[in-house]
Formats: C-alpha cells, structure tokens, sequence
C-alpha cells in the first residue's frame, strides 16, 4: 500500500499515558431519546424495558404516597404486573402515567423534542378523559383504555 503521507524528516515523539488526565468536568448523562416513545413502549417487543419503567415507577409512587394503604396497593400491582399479559403492563403504565410526576418527567425526556406538543396535549386528554372513563365506564377493559390511549397518542 502507498505511503500518503509526505516523511518530512521531523523526529516522531510519544506522549507517555500517564500524562493523560480525565477531564474534571461532571459526567455527561446519556438519556435514551425514541421518537412517539409511547408508541414504542405500548408494543410488545418493548415489554422489558416498559416492566422496568413501570416497576421503577411503582417504587417512586410508594414513596411520594408514603402510607399503609398505597403500600399495600403497591405491592398488589406489582404481583398482577408479574403475572399479567402485555395489555396489564400498557394499562398500568399509563395510569402510572397519569398519577406518578416522576415518570411523567422521564417519558417527555425520552420522547423526541419535535413531540413536546403532542405529548402535552396527550397527558391532559389522559387525565381528563381517558383515566376518567376507564374508572366510570364498566365497560372499559384494560384492553380498550391501553388501545384508546395509544390511538389518543397518535391523534395528539
């Protein structure tokens, strides 16, 4: 292979390692940006990292909820989410969403900033409507909130 590179008969010199520093500025923190994150969580592949999500945030209601009775409650979920199918996990995290501003902050962080507008009017249409609805209407199912919601998501 060619030499492409001219010698220019400098000597060549080395810097040793140890002269190396790392930077004393505060580390960088990387945060995992997914464009129409919630539509990304609510699919199925995604089913590990949304029972992290959720089961992180159920932590973060116990404490900002510090009683017996959420406690209790808390402990319940998580058994059901344990055992339960994929639409538990969606429709848990999305009335996770809707009560827990901890997971609120972190899904508009990991959404796309061209989606800041769209994520805002979902979050108000899930606490005005479709949270009230899945607690007043008997026949709302799991199923249908977890699917009205993601629909609500791509309307927004």
């Amino acid at each position: 292979m060619p030499n492409t590179c001219a010698d220019s008969g400098e000597s060549k010199s080395t810097i040793a390692n140890s002269r190396f520093q790392r930077s004393k500025a505060r580390p960088v923190e990387h945060a995992t940006k997914l464009h129409n994150v919630v539509l990304c969580l609510s699919h199925e592949s995604y089913h590990k990292v949304l029972h992290v999500i959720v089961m992180e945030s159920l932590d973060s209601v116990a404490v900002a909820f510090a009683c017996e009775g959420v406690a209790r409650e808390v402990d319940r979920l998580r058994d059901i989410i344990a055992s339960g199918s994929q639409n538990t996990l969606v429709s848990v995290f999305f009335l996770l969403l809707n009560v827990d501003a901890v997971l609120k902050d972190r899904i508009v962080a990991m959404d796309s900033d061209m989606n800041l507008r769209k994520m805002a009017r979902f979050l108000t249409d899930l606490r005005n409507t479709l949270a009230v609805r899945f607690f007043t209407d008997e026949r709302c199912s799991p199923m249908i909130f977890a699917e009205e919601c993601v629909d609500c998501y791509l309307l927004s």
